[in-house]
């Protein structure tokens, strides 16, 4: 298992390394690392079952604590850290890394979220006479604005 999962890290670390140094740090582009770090992550937790077995025998009989326990408290803690961020998913940031305040630092963030309220909003302010508007992305905002 050590092999493998050394080999994950050199591959994630490699491909991300060249990625980083550019000026264009858009997610899509580490997508190819994704299903390396979700494997990571299952070793990761497998690991740690094996090693809760070994050393905490009471406490994992107790509890009979198992691998698919803990990824399914790893999937339920997930689901609930993206629910925060309904309807606008692509506002979410992983929070080990800084979240949203240091998102900017490392991606191009922005993806239109929120431009539908602020269309709504706009078109509540004077609807006989709406104002003009320009938004940066017109495909996401021109749907909701009635002006």
């Amino acid at each position: 298992m050590l092999p493998l999962a050394l080999g994950l890290v050199a591959y994630v670390a490699v491909f991300i390394a060249p990625v980083s140094l550019v000026s264009r740090r858009g997610d899509r582009y580490i997508l190819p690392v994704y299903f390396a770090a979700g494997l990571l992550a299952a070793l990761a937790l497998c690991w740690l079952a094996t090693w809760l077995k070994r050393h905490l025998p009471g406490l994992f009989n107790r509890f009979k604590v198992t691998a698919a326990g803990l990824v399914g408290l790893a999937v339920l803690l997930q689901a609930g850290a993206v629910l925060l961020y309904h309807p606008y998913y692509l506002a979410y940031y992983n929070p080990l890394l800084g979240g949203g305040a240091s998102a900017p630092y490392w991606l191009n963030v922005g993806w239109g979220e929120g431009l539908d309220v602020a269309a709504r909003y706009l078109n509540e302010v004077n609807p006989q006479n709406p104002p003009q508007v320009a938004a940066w992305y017109s495909n996401q905002f021109s749907p909701y604005y009635k002006g």
